[in-house]
């Protein structure tokens, strides 16, 4: 069975309009089946995916930030 997985990674002027904001948003699209929606609880409520996700996502996005503020300094 596939998953299918998708992100989404934005820099946005922050609202006070003195910096930026770094955000991404990930996910995985289990079928619509009675399978998938099994492997999707499983996943969820035994496997911590969800944890996993954000602690992925974190290191990400504290990458990013390394190499943007490296990038600045010069």
């Amino acid at each position: 069975m596939s998953i299918d997985e998708c992100g989404i990674f934005r820099i946005e002027e922050s609202r006070r309009g003195n910096g930026f904001r770094v955000s991404h948003r990930v996910w995985g699209d289990f079928p619509a089946t009675l399978y998938g929606r099994v492997l999707s609880w499983i996943a969820v409520a035994l496997l911590d995916m969800e944890t996993d996700a954000e602690r992925h996502t974190r290191v990400e996005l504290e990458y990013f930030e390394r190499r943007l503020d490296d990038d600045q300094d010069g």
